[in-house]
């Protein structure tokens, strides 16, 4: 999806399309992308410090409507 610039981050009140694997996402950043039939739109809250269960991991970003 990222190669095809199908993920889209928005910054500073800038969106643009992303096709760099290794872009950074910071807080605060929103990101939108197509899950199957889906838009979802949703916005970093913080990093995690490592890999852990999926509520853990559901607690670092905010889904948007």
């Amino acid at each position: 999806m990222i190669s095809d610039g199908k993920i889209r981050i928005t910054r500073n009140g800038e969106t643009q399309r992303t096709k760099k694997p290794h872009t950074l996402i910071r807080p605060g950043d929103g990101v939108v992308f197509m899950r199957g039939r889906e838009l979802l739109s949703v916005r970093m809250i913080s990093a995690g410090t490592r890999r852990g269960p999926a509520p853990e991991a559901q607690a670092l970003y905010e889904r948007l409507e």
